[in-house]
């Protein structure tokens, strides 16, 4: 059972391994370093009950690098309680900066045996410090305090990020990552490809792209085999076109991943 949340603390989330956490992390500040021109230096996490989000954008309104991750990651997952006077209602949800390269180099502190090392993140409103605590198999304990920065809800109505999280998702896929990154290899196959589309409906997923000389497209049609969720609403197929070296840049973290979460929003109509 999980111990009471401390009312400081914005969030609290556990999981036995750090592995997951470090490659997501890692395939952010390389997304980013390969699409933004200038990588911020902080990341901001945005946090519900259900979700985190890791965000980075160079102050622009249509260039984000994200990694978006689901409280099912963590075997504990705890968010405090913010109550607004104006209204009487209680807010679980909050935001706050810090350095993404501290962050990544806190999760190593112990190496690379990140597998089966412990992990217990934690944000303290009051101190604006992030904690990372970590555990090896033998028992050995490293708590890395850092100086997070909070960010003013005036700030949070203008930022990408938010936007994104306040509009309904039409699609949502889960995969598993072996079958997207077969066909994410098969659409740089075709040479000349400069867009990729996207296709999703309620029996299927498919990635298409016209070359030089060939249009190639890949189809992953319903199954309990590669897919674990496919759903659209409304129930209706949906088209995305991407340019072709963004979205290549976005499946890196395909690489470390067994699955692979594809959601589109209705603002931007672009996939995560």
């Amino acid at each position: 059972m999980s111990e009471p949340l401390p009312p400081s603390l914005l969030f609290r989330a556990s999981t036995p391994s750090c592995k997951p956490l470090h490659s997501l992390l890692s395939c952010l500040s390389q997304t980013a370093s390969n699409s933004l021109h200038t990588p911020p230096s902080l990341v901001h996490i945005y946090v519900s009950q259900t979700y985190l989000v890791f965000s980075l954008n160079a102050g622009s309104k249509t260039t984000e690098s994200s990694v978006h991750i689901q409280s099912e990651m963590f075997d504990q997952f705890q968010v405090g309680e913010t109550a607004n006077e104006e209204d009487d209602t209680v807010d679980q949800t909050g935001e706050f900066a810090v350095s993404l390269e501290l962050v990544i180099q806190s999760l190593m502190v112990f190496g690379t045996s990140l597998d089966r090392m412990h992990t217990t993140l934690s944000y303290d409103r009051q101190t604006s410090i992030f904690t990372i605590t970590l555990e090896d198999p033998s028992g050995a304990l490293s708590s890395t305090a850092l100086q997070g920065s909070e960010i003013e809800d005036t700030d949070l109505s203008d930022t990408l990020n938010t936007a994104f999280q306040n509009e309904a998702i039409v699609a949502r896929v889960i995969l598993k990552s072996k079958y997207l990154k077969e066909a994410v290899a098969e659409m740089k196959t075709a040479v000349g490809g400069d867009f990729i589309t996207l296709t999703i409906n309620n029996q299927q997923l498919s990635l298409s792209t016209d070359g030089d000389s060939i249009s190639t497209t890949v189809s992953l049609p319903r199954s309990r085999t590669v897919f674990s969720s496919l759903s659209t609403s409304p129930p209706i197929t949906h088209f995305h076109r991407y340019a072709a070296t963004h979205f290549f840049t976005g499946m890196q973290g395909l690489e470390p991943a067994e699955e692979t979460c594809v959601q589109v929003r209705t603002l931007e109509r672009r996939a995560k």
